[in-house]
């Protein structure tokens, strides 16, 4: 029993100063350590770029005949929307200069009116409560594409024959 108590003290004493030495010889690397670069890090491949972009939509300063909201969207054009209790209606559309527009209703109380110049793509969305408010939101969808496919080698030119061998037909 005696044995076993003095290996079990000797065990611990021997992680104690294991781990003392360890945190020496930390201590003494962090304090040795200069802000000194070693070598370049680079990633395997390009940092992405955000494709965030802010797209304003605000509503305008003149009033509509018939009782329409007209928000100007980014630099696509603008959009004049009318509601009634959970409805909205498309009233009028007018895109700058280089743009065109398409509309998408599936239901009565929300629409959307996509702008696009070739380039951008601006989604504008109104949508109806049941008092007839009006709540617009902009978006501009980015489309990330897969990596590119690898070629691969099972397009053939491989005949099953050896270097330095001859046909085994």
């Amino acid at each position: 029993m005696k044995r076993n108590q003095i290996l079990t003290a000797a065990a611990i004493l021997a992680v104690g100063i294991s781990g003392a030495i360890a945190v020496a010889a930390n201590v003494g690397i962090m304090n040795a350590a200069d802000t000194n670069t070693v070598g370049n890090v680079t990633s395997a491949t390009d940092l992405l770029t955000s494709n965030t972009q802010v797209v304003d939509v605000y509503l305008g300063s003149e009033s509509v005949p018939g009782g329409g909201q007209q928000f100007t969207v980014d630099a696509a054009g603008t959009v004049t929307v009318s509601s009634s209790a959970n409805t909205v209606r498309l009233d009028q559309v007018v895109p700058t200069t280089g743009w065109t527009w398409s509309l998408s209703q599936s239901t009565t109380d929300t629409l959307m009116v996509s702008f696009t110049n070739g380039t951008r793509t601006v989604e504008f969305t109104a949508t109806a409560d049941a008092n007839g408010t009006i709540t617009a939101n902009v978006s501009e969808p980015t489309i990330v594409l897969p990596p590119a496919n690898q070629p691969s080698n099972n397009g053939g030119g491989d005949d099953d024959e050896h270097e330095g061998g001859g046909d085994d037909d």
